[in-house]
């Protein structure tokens, strides 16, 4: 069993498998929203693309290549059954590294930044309005109100976006591989 970062999209993605019409009420204002297929969206984006990068990091990229961009300060955590990378975090920056656990050529399969300074993805950073992003993007794959913060993703073919919401505003933005295409993660 492959065990996932509590929170992050292939986390979620276990525990959300069906669409459901939700209602952003409290967070984002009187926006209805409903989940939809990721060609609805208005994404930049189109299944297919890359992912961008997030930060200074790409998915796909190898860990010696993060270790190098996020410096001496980055704190590496590995499986202790295996050795492997699990997440590579500099605390300083808010910007986080997922490893696949199952994956021995330790290749970057999700990244978190949770600072306004860590990155921008499509001009959107941490610290933005959540109702910005939907005029933008349009409507999103799924959608988790069941408890704040609020979680929106955007699948755009074998990655996805995920924004964590609070008060309507970015608290944290994700890229990610979605879990059944993660052979799909070469880094260019």
């Amino acid at each position: 069993m492959t065990l996932t970062p509590p929170g992050s999209i292939t986390h979620r993605r276990a525990r959300c498998s069906t669409p459901l019409t939700l209602l952003i009420a409290a967070a984002i204002g009187t926006i209805a929203c409903t989940t939809s297929t990721p060609n609805r969206a208005r994404l930049p984006w189109n299944a297919g693309d890359p992912p961008p990068p997030l930060g200074r990091l790409a998915l796909g990229m190898p860990l010696s290549d993060v270790q190098t961009q996020l410096g001496d300060s980055a704190y590496v955590d590995t499986w202790l059954e295996t050795g492997r990378p699990w997440y590579i975090i500099q605390h300083g920056a808010a910007i986080m590294g997922f490893f696949d656990p199952d994956d021995s050529s330790a290749v970057l399969a999700g990244i978190r930044i949770e600072a306004r300074a860590a990155g921008e993805l499509d001009g959107f950073r941490v610290g933005d309005s959540a109702a910005a992003v939907l005029r933008k993007w349009g409507p999103p794959t799924m959608m988790d109100d069941s408890a704040a913060p609020f979680v929106i993703d955007y699948d755009v073919g074998n990655w996805a976006i995920q924004l964590v919401t609070l008060n309507g505003v970015i608290s944290r933005i994700e890229i990610a591989w979605i879990p059944d295409s993660m052979s799909n993660r070469e880094h260019s």
